[in-house]
């Protein structure tokens, strides 16, 4: 095999290496579904483990990749990472509104409480 069809069947390969990690994250993020189980699963830690080694692989490889190559890798970690702040943000949120709840039935409690004392004194 010449040396250009080994390098375009090596940019392929990096290629779908790349899509194939970024996949992976994205699935990590719940952002598609899994094939294996049809469901859609949150994985933030594996998806932030994901990106590392995306942003390892940009770090490592500068300088040696074409451009299309460094295009679809940065692109990949800038999409992953994005996603990845909107989930811990959701997330954030979500802890939030729990404490709202939590503190709404506390006093809901509470008012029954006092409701019941009241009651004893009658």
């Amino acid at each position: 095999m010449d040396s250009m069809t080994e390098n375009k069947k090596n940019e392929i390969l990096f290629m779908q290496l790349v899509m194939s990690l970024s996949h992976s994250g994205m699935m990590q993020l719940g952002k598609v579904i899994n094939p294996m189980t049809q469901k859609i699963e949150k994985d933030l830690i594996g998806a932030q483990a994901t990106i590392d080694l995306l942003t390892a692989l940009l770090e490592k490889t500068k300088g040696n990749l074409s451009k299309s190559e460094e295009d679809i890798l940065t692109s990949s970690i800038s999409s992953l990472q994005l996603n990845y702040v909107d989930e811990i943000e959701e997330k954030k949120e979500e802890k939030k509104e729990e404490k709202i709840e939590e503190k709404k039935e506390e006093k809901i409690e509470d008012t029954k409480e006092e409701k019941r004392e009241e009651k004893k004194e009658e």
